[in-house]
């Protein structure tokens, strides 16, 4: 992710759709003005006691050269809005230059690795919105990598911007105060899927080998990789049977928004994990339609071992796009039992009473998965059956193995937030 010891910076582009979101908004509320002209702004997180922390980082945006001249005198009155895991500030508007002298430093505190440092730089005006001006994304877990850095980033646009609005370089110093990454939850990595919109996009092995994940995931083709509902054992069968009954956890909330995306991790102990699962929930096409009209609400349930991921509801759609990422521990389990048997992948319907209706599933041989290297990635297409053993569409998957068994320092495993909840840095 360096070169000759300089991150290169992720552009707006590679950007998964949360994350994408959020920086548009990060964009959005300064371009609408606001920003006193000389009055530099710090809004710092409040974490609450015990809470825990990755890393501190000193951030010191302290300059800029070259920016696009937007006022009619040929030159600006630019400042910095910068965002960092939930804290945001702005520098003081220097008047009338292109090449402004911040000198701003702030300690921030990062509690995941998966934050992104967002740097925007906007022309102050004294009505309306404040010129855009170019940006630099860079993830907090590089800049805790390299310890110390002082990198002059060239600005890139966020969004297709007209010729000439954007350009110049901006001076930012950072360094690590403080570091302990057995608090951050993803323990060096999110999964690049997460933040990546695909994974061919530029620089995704680099960010993923950056986020402590190795190469973003070579394809290894393993053969047969499903089992049928009716080659399982009988104790599996059972509970394959039981897991296609409506997955409700309905609640007001839902009722008004939806169904989140979820994750239970099993509390697995340190030596007795059989395998930790990096799954992508991609999509699924042609499912069945579980609502008048011919449309379905579709989510998809992973379940693995005594794990489980819940991804988001998509609307009115037989071809849902998911794109979630999740890490799920897979323990050792009795040979009879569908943990020990197979990953089982469930499609509903999702309705606003709570009786969301099955509408197919497919199950992958844990045998076969235990193949996988490090760094490798199995894509697989699986077919969906419905209750009747009909063909019910397909859904897409990307698994490889995470990091490896969770040692004494994971204390035994935890129960897991939402897929998503990690999203919104």
């Amino acid at each position: 992710f360096t070169a000759g010891g300089v991150p290169r910076v992720l552009a707006a582009a590679e950007l998964a759709g949360p994350l994408a979101e959020e920086l548009r908004a990060h964009r959005d509320s300064r371009s609408r003005g606001g920003a006193a002209f000389n009055d530099a702004l710090w809004q710092p997180r409040r974490f609450a006691a015990g809470e825990p922390i990755f890393a501190s980082l000193k951030v010191e945006v302290l300059r800029a050269r070259n920016l696009p001249a937007r006022k009619p005198n040929g030159a600006s009155d630019p400042y910095a809005a910068c965002w960092l895991a939930g804290s945001h500030w702005q520098t003081r508007v220097q008047r009338s230059t292109t090449m402004p002298e911040w000198d701003d430093r702030r300690t921030v505190s990062v509690d995941r690795s998966d934050a992104m440092l967002h740097v925007a730089v906007f022309d102050w005006a004294q009505r309306g919105a404040h010129a855009y001006m170019g940006e630099v994304i860079v993830p907090a877990s590089v800049l805790v990598a390299q310890r110390e850095l002082k990198v002059w980033y060239a600005l890139a646009a966020g969004e297709a911007q007209e010729a000439g609005a954007v350009g110049g370089e901006v001076l930012i110093a950072t360094s690590v105060v403080e570091r302990d990454d057995e608090a951050d939850p993803f323990r060096g990595h999110p999964g690049p899927g997460r933040l990546l919109a695909r994974r061919d996009a530029p620089g995704a092995a680099e960010v993923a080998r950056a986020l402590g994940m190795g190469a973003a995931g070579k394809v290894r083709k393993l053969g047969s990789v499903e089992v049928a509902l009716r080659d399982l054992p009988p104790r599996a069968q059972a509970e394959a049977q039981r897991h296609r009954e409506p997955y409700r956890t309905a609640s007001a909330r839902m009722l008004d928004t939806g169904v989140d995306p979820e994750v239970r991790a099993a509390a697995v102990r340190p030596g007795e994990e059989r395998l930790r699962l990096h799954v992508r929930i991609v999509g699924a096409t042609n499912v069945a339609a579980g609502d008048v009209g011919g449309m379905s609400d579709p989510y998809c349930v992973v379940f693995a071992g005594s794990s489980l991921a819940r991804t988001a509801v998509k609307k009115k759609t037989l071809s849902p796009t998911w794109d979630e990422d999740v890490v799920l521990p897979v323990e050792k389990a009795e040979d009879e039992s569908l943990a020990a048997t197979a990953v089982h992948v469930c499609v509903f319907d999702w309705d606003v009473d709570g009786r969301d209706d099955f509408l197919g599933d497919a199950f992958l041989s844990l045998a076969a998965l235990e193949r996988l290297q490090p760094g490798e990635l199995l894509a697989q297409a699986l077919r969906l059956t419905d209750a009747e053993g009909n063909g019910a569409g397909q859904v897409q998957l990307e698994i490889g193995l995470d990091q490896g068994p969770q040692d004494a320092r994971d204390g035994g495993g935890s129960d897991a937030g939402g897929a998503g909840d990690g999203q919104g840095r």
